[in-house]
Formats: structure tokens, sequence, C-alpha cells
């Protein structure tokens, strides 16, 4: 009855399948305070654990939010910092080249290091270390400002600390007596 108030407040009269589902799912995303999840009660999930589950949850959405606004400004740095990285880069950021950008924020930087130091970075051996650094010395990058050098450090810092945390309440998600109550 609620989703047909709301279907008739939205001013939709055509009833096929797909506009019925579409109504449903925009309903349950408008009033999601109004829903009551009966089925969890029934398990011995307290409505108190299905909300702190529920605010967990938005914490991870908004988490990975600002994760992928962070990797969205980095790449747009690593074109002016480090283009011979982008490469690398195809299918999102790993953790070994947000480690690099971290400790070498420009090209430059990479191209002063020794191969010791770079193959220390977790996935980096002695041969990849080598040739990063040969294609740091032979980059076309444009940017030498400070500032631009201390935020890419600070937004692959960012990031590395953000999927940590995800990672995290992820897991205590999955340990919520909600979640437990619901399995």
């Amino acid at each position: 009855k609620a989703v047909s108030h709301h279907k008739k407040a939205e001013l939709k009269r055509i009833s096929t399948d797909k506009e019925c589902a579409y109504t449903i799912a925009h309903y349950l995303i408008a009033h999601k305070i109004r829903i009551s999840y009966q089925y969890h009660y029934q398990q011995g999930v307290s409505q108190q654990h299905l909300e702190e589950a529920q605010n967990l949850w938005k914490f991870i959405q908004t988490l990975t939010k600002q994760k992928v606004q962070c990797c969205n400004q980095l790449q747009s740095h690593l074109y002016k910092t480090h283009p011979q990285l982008i490469r690398y880069c195809q299918e999102g950021f790993s953790n070994w080249i947000l480690q690099l950008v971290s400790q070498y924020p420009c090209a430059t930087a990479l191209a002063r290091a020794s191969v010791g130091e770079v193959s220390k970075i977790c996935y980096v051996t002695g041969c990849k270390a080598e040739l990063l650094i040969n294609n740091a010395k032979d980059s076309v990058s444009s940017s030498h400002s400070p500032i631009i050098n201390s935020t890419v450090s600070a937004l692959a810092n960012h990031i590395i600390s953000l999927e940590a945390l995800i990672r995290s309440q992820i897991e205590q998600l999955a340990h919520s007596p909600a979640i437990q109550g619901y399995e």
C-alpha cells in the first residue's frame, strides 16, 4: 500500500514489471527508516544490532567513496609526476605502486633512488626496480613542485590507510551479531 501511494505521489501511471521494480526500489531507498525487517527478528537479531550493521555498512560505503575520490585525484597527479607509471595503474592502484609513489612522489626522486632502496618495496624485484628507475630517468614528467609532490605522497598514504580501514570494517561487519544471526 505504501509503495502504491509512493507511485501515485511520483505521478507514475505506467505499470510494467520494470516500472514496478523501479518504484519499489525507489521507495526502499527513499524510506529506509520506515522499513522493518521482520525476518531478522525471527532469527533473534535485535533492531539495535541491525541498525548498527546498517550504520557500519554506510560507513564502509563512505570510506569506499573517499578511496575512489583519492584514487581519481592521485591518477590525475600521476600524469604530471610519474607518467611512466600510468601503464601499471590501468586496473587500479596496486599496493606496491602506492608505496612507491608514497616514497618517491615524482620521477626525479625515483631516478635518484638506488635499486636496493626501491627493491625493498614489497613485490618490487631488483630487475623491476632497475626498470622503474631507468624509466624515471627517461620520464617526461612536467611537475617538480614540492607542493604537488607532498600531495601525491599524502594521497598514496591516505589510500593505503583507507584500504586497511575498509578491510578491518568489513571484517567487523562480517562478525557482527546482525550478520551472524542472518547466516
